[in-house]
């Protein structure tokens, strides 16, 4: 899903992987991709930096949401996705 959306910003979508182990992604300068899933909590989150890095994206990814609501987003849209089988997925807008 998130190759898709760098694709429509004009980004090779072979570039883009999880940050899993990175926990932070830049592509082109224009997305900045964040995978929550290895860090404990928001502090941790703050300490190395990659909380600071939300306000120089207009697009921002976030998987794993940790935190949602004490992210200071302002408008963002969040999706839930649903493993189906192998090969589908149930994407939901979460409200």
């Amino acid at each position: 899903m998130i190759k898709g959306f760098a694709e429509q910003l004009g980004i090779n979508p072979q570039v883009v992987q999880s940050p899993t182990y990175a926990y932070v992604n830049i592509y082109e300068d224009k997305l900045l991709h964040i995978d929550m899933y290895r860090l404990n909590s928001l502090s941790e989150a703050v300490q190395k930096g990659i909380l600071s890095q939300i306000a120089e994206f207009e697009y921002i990814v976030i998987e794993r949401p940790k935190w949602i609501s004490e992210l200071d987003l302002g408008n963002y849209l969040e999706l839930e996705i649903e493993k189906i089988s192998a090969s589908e997925r149930l994407v939901r807008q979460k409200i």
